[in-house]
C-alpha cells in the first residue's frame, strides 16, 4: 500500500523537424533551453523557441538560427525576474542584431525570420511572437491559437488562357518579421495559467494545412514523440512544399511515492497528538491576537500617514484586475505628470509597460518624461553647464536606448568636459608665479614625450559611439574587450595629436578570425563625428593593411603579407604605429614593417577596431604624442 505525496508538475516533450519538398534546404531552427534539465521550478523555467527564415537569399538562412540564439542567450541573462519584459527585450534584441546584420551585408529587405517563443514555470506560461509560426494549448475540452499570425491577404491577378481578365487569387502575405525594421512590435502574453493534462504546441508555418480538430486529436492520444512525428507524416502526405518543425510539451503531475503508515501501530500517538487540541487552539488564537493588535497600533504613528497611504495602495492593486490596475496606475501617472513628478509617474507607467509593453498612454508618458529630461538637458547645454546636461541626457538615454542623437549629444558633452578640465588646468597654470611657470615650460618642451604619456583605457577618455557596455564592450583594469557579435567595434579616444606613436597588445580569444587593428589621424567634425581616419589592422590571413576610410568610402593604401618569423601567432600580437609629419611606419611584434611617406601629415586622434564575430582584447595601450595639442 502506498500514499502519494509532495504533488509537482512536470513535462515531457519531442521536437521534430523536416525539409519541405519543394526546399533545398530546411530553413527552420528551434531550441529548447537549458538543455541540461527540464525543472519548471527554476528561475526562469523552461524556453522554447520555433524560428523560420524567412528568405529566397542564402545569405538569410541564418536569420532563423540568429533569433533563436540571440532570444535564448538575452532571455536568460537579463537580470529581471519578469518574464514577459525578459522576453520582450531579448525579441527587441534580436530584431535590432538581425536588422544591423543585414544592413552591414547588403541585405537590408532581403532576410528575416517569424519566431515564437514560450516561457513555461511551474504556475504559469509566457510567450512572445512575431510572424507566423504559432502556439497551441490543447486540453480534451478544447484547442486555443495562443498567437495570431501577422499576414495581410494580396489580391493577385493571374492571366489564364482562354478566360479575359484572368484569375483572381487572393495569397496571404507575410506582414512583420524579425530584421526587416526597427522598431518592430512584439505580441506578448502573459500568466497563462498552467493546468495538469494539457499540452503545448509549437509549429512553423508549414503546419498551416492541419486542422486544429486534427492537432488536437493526434496530440491527445499519442505521446510527444509519436505526435510529433504523426503531424509531420500528415504534412508530407498533403505534399508539404514548407519546411515543417513541430515541438509537442505534455504536462502532468508527478507523485513521490512513500510507504503506507500503519494505522494500527500509531492509534495511541494518534489519540494523544487530537487530545491535545484544545490547547493548540488557545495558542494559535492568542498568537493571532497578538499579530492583530500589533498591526493595529502601527497605524497609529502620526508620522506613518505616507507608510498607510502606500500600504493601503498597494493592497489596492493586489485586489483589482489586471485592467483595473492598468487603468488605475495611469491616473496616478497622469497626476504626477501635471505636477511634473517624472520619477514618481515614471515608476508607475513602468508597471504599465511590463503588464502591456505596447500600452499607447504609457508610452507617450514616457516619450513625454524624455522629452521633458532632454529640455532640461537643452537649458544646461545652452548654459555651458556640459556634467548636469550630460547627467539629463543619459537619464533620456535610459528611456530611449536607441536615439542616437542623444547619444551624439553625450559624446559631445563628453568632449567639452575634457576641454573644460584641460583649459582649467593651463588657467591654474598661469596664476603661478611667472618664475615656475617659465620653469614648467621649460621642462615641459625638453620633455613632451615622457611627461604626455597616456597608459591604459578609462572610460572618461573615449568615446565608445553606439557600442552598448557588456554587450558590446567591456572595460576593465585599463584594457578593453570588444565582443564576439554582429557589431563592428570602433574605440575613438577624445585626444588630437599632431603627431603621434601608438600601440597595443592585441589578445584574440576563441577560433573565429577576423580584422582589428589601430585607427589614428581620425578627423572629427560637428556634422560627422569618428567617419575620417587612417587603420592599420591584421587578419587571420598573415597580411597587415594600412586603409584610409573617408566616410563610406575605403581605400586601401597598403596591404602585405607579414613575415612567418614575426608573425607567428594570430592569437596575439603587438602593434604599433608611429606618425610624425608626412611619415607612418607600421610594427608588429616590435619588428618594423614598412614605412610609408603621405602627401600631407595626418593630424588627428586615436582608436581601436575590431571587425564582427570576434571576441578581442587590446592591453598594454599607451600613446606617446610628439606634438600634442589640446583642444
Amino acid at each position: 500500500m502506498s500514499v502519494q505525496i509532495n504533488e509537482k508538475i512536470k513535462i515531457d516533450y519531442a521536437i521534430l523537424s523536416n525539409q519541405g519538398l519543394k526546399r533545398k534546404v530546411n530553413n527552420d531552427s528551434y531550441g529548447k533551453y537549458p538543455e541540461e534539465h527540464s525543472n519548471l521550478a527554476s528561475q526562469k523555467g523552461q524556453l522554447f523557441i520555433v524560428a523560420d527564415s524567412k528568405s529566397g537569399n542564402p545569405g538569410g538562412r541564418d536569420a532563423g538560427k540568429m533569433s533563436v540564439r540571440i532570444v535564448k542567450e538575452n532571455y536568460f541573462t537579463y537580470p529581471s525576474d519578469d518574464i514577459t519584459f525578459c522576453l520582450q527585450r531579448a525579441f527587441d534584441t534580436a530584431n535590432r542584431q538581425i536588422y544591423q546584420y543585414a544592413q552591414a551585408n547588403n541585405l537590408h529587405r532581403k532576410i528575416g525570420a517569424t519566431c515564437s517563443a514560450l516561457a513555461l514555470t511551474d504556475k504559469f506560461a509566457y510567450i512572445a511572437h512575431v510572424g507566423d509560426c504559432r502556439i497551441f494549448r490543447v486540453s480534451v475540452r478544447k484547442i486555443e491559437q495562443l498567437t495570431m499570425d501577422h499576414t495581410r491577404v494580396v489580391e493577385k491577378m493571374i492571366p489564364t488562357s482562354g478566360k479575359p481578365g484572368g484569375k483572381l487569387v487572393r495569397k496571404p502575405v507575410l506582414a512583420r518579421a524579425l530584421g526587416v525594421r526597427l522598431g518592430i512590435k512584439v505580441d506578448t502574453v502573459g500568466r497563462v495559467p498552467v493546468d495538469r493534462d494539457e499540452y503545448f504546441v509549437l509549429c512553423s508555418d508549414g503546419m498551416r494545412n492541419v486542422s486544429e480538430e486534427e492537432i488536437q486529436t493526434i496530440v491527445l492520444s499519442s505521446s510527444p514523440r509519436q505526435a510529433c512525428r504523426k503531424l509531420v507524416d500528415l504534412v508530407r502526405q498533403r505534399g508539404g512544399r514548407d519546411d515543417t518543425t513541430v515541438q509537442v510539451i505534455k504536462v502532468y503531475n508527478h507523485f513521490q511515492e512513500v510507504p503506507a503508515i500503519e494505522t494500527y501501530a500509531h492509534i495511541s500517538e494518534f489519540s494523544t497528538q487530537w487530545s491535545n487540541w484544545p490547547i493548540y487552539f488557545m495558542l494559535g488564537f492568542l498568537v493571532m491576537t497578538l499579530i492583530f493588535l500589533l498591526r493595529e497600533s502601527s497605524f497609529k504613528f502620526n508620522d506613518a500617514t505616507e507608510f498607510r497611504a502606500i500600504n493601503a495602495s498597494a493592497i489596492s492593486y493586489a485586489e483589482m484586475p489586471s485592467e483595473a490596475i492598468i487603468e488605475r496606475r495611469l491616473a496616478d501617472a497622469r497626476l504626477h505628470l501635471e505636477q511634473s513628478h517624472w520619477n514618481q509617474a515614471l515608476i508607475h507607467l513602468n508597471a504599465v509597460l511590463r503588464m502591456d509593453p505596447q500600452q499607447p498612454e504609457a508610452l507617450k508618458g514616457v516619450d513625454q518624461i524624455a522629452g521633458s529630461r532632454k529640455a532640461k538637458g537643452d537649458e544646461f547645454y545652452r548654459a555651458k553647464d556640459w556634467v548636469n546636461a550630460q547627467k539629463y541626457y543619459r537619464r533620456v538615454l535610459q528611456l530611449q536606448p536607441d536615439n542616437t542623437d542623444i547619444k551624439e549629444l553625450i559624446v559631445r558633452c563628453d568632449r567639452m568636459i575634457a576641454r573644460e578640465r584641460s583649459r582649467a588646468a593651463r588657467n591654474g597654470a598661469r596664476q603661478m608665479s611667472r618664475e615656475a611657470s617659465k620653469k614648467m615650460v621649460s621642462e615641459a618642451s625638453q620633455s613632451s614625450l615622457r611627461q604626455k604619456d597616456i597608459e591604459g583605457i578609462y572610460h572618461s577618455h573615449w568615446s565608445v559611439m553606439s557600442l552598448k557596455e557588456n554587450e558590446d564592450f567591456r572595460i576593465l583594469n585599463k584594457n578593453i574587450t570588444f565582443k564576439d557579435n554582429l557589431m563592428v567595434k570602433k574605440a575613438f579616444h577624445y585626444e588630437i595629436y599632431d603627431g603621434v606613436e601608438v600601440e597595443a597588445v592585441a589578445d584574440v580569444q576563441g577560433p573565429k578570425k577576423g580584422k582589428f587593428g589601430i585607427i589614428f589621424g581620425h578627423e572629427t567634425t560637428e556634422a560627422q563625428p569618428y567617419k575620417n581616419f587612417l587603420l592599420f589592422y591584421v587578419n587571420g590571413y598573415g597580411e597587415y593593411s594600412l586603409v584610409e576610410v573617408r566616410g563610406r568610402n575605403v581605400r586601401t593604401l597598403v596591404v602585405e603579407n607579414i613575415r612567418p618569423d614575426i608573425f607567428n601567432h594570430y592569437d596575439k600580437v603587438h602593434l604599433k604605429v608611429k606618425s610624425f609629419g608626412k611619415l607612418i611606419l607600421l610594427y608588429a611584434n616590435g619588428e618594423l614593417l614598412k614605412m610609408i611617406p603621405v602627401n600631407r601629415a595626418r593630424k588627428g586622434g586615436v582608436g581601436l577596431y575590431s571587425d564582427p564575430k570576434i571576441n578581442v582584447e587590446f592591453s598594454n595601450f599607451k600613446i606617446s604624442p610628439a606634438i600634442y595639442e589640446q583642444k
